[in-house]
């Protein structure tokens, strides 16, 4: 599933570039107050789409799946945590060349909400939302094996 950290690495590298705060993984061992604001991010869930793999023109076989991340803006004033909130959620939300030149297919972005926290050592403001993508990952040849041949039978009953 090497795709899902590209999607994440690559959802980085733009998210900097574009909003100018590099996003980092909330999920850290060492805490350190973050310089304000702040973007982290959370990958949530990696489910299956209804879809089945299947084999694509480049020979590949693969499997749809959907990525949820979890986006958090923190800073020590609401304000600015909610404008940065709703400055990334617009720029995720819309078509954008710089998600299509990576192949990056947000499906769904909800809405930015409050996520203030009473448990910090330090109180912050915090807003954000989750976004779904749409990820192809390709399927090890020793997880699902190439049919050599394959064989139907189909009987026909008379009816009377």
């Amino acid at each position: 599933m090497s795709e899902v950290l590209d999607l994440i690495n690559d959802l980085g590298s733009i998210i900097e570039a574009k909003i100018g705060i590099k996003p980092v993984n909330a999920n850290q061992t060492e805490y350190r107050t973050p310089k304000y604001p702040a973007i982290t991010f959370t990958l949530s869930t990696i489910e299956e789409n209804s879809g089945s793999w299947g084999v694509y023109e480049d020979g590949t076989r693969q499997k749809p799946y959907h990525v949820i991340i979890s986006f958090t803006v923190s800073s020590k004033n609401y304000r600015e945590a909610l404008e940065t909130a709703i400055k990334l959620h617009h720029f995720l939300d819309h078509k954008n060349p710089l998600l299509d030149e990576k192949n990056i297919v947000i499906t769904r972005c909800q809405s930015v909400s409050s996520r203030d926290n009473f448990l910090t050592y330090e109180y912050e403001y915090r807003c954000g939302f989750d976004i779904k993508c749409a990820v192809m990952c390709a399927l090890s040849e020793d997880i699902v094996p190439k049919p050599e041949q394959v064989e139907v039978e189909l009987k026909m009953e008379e009816q009377n």
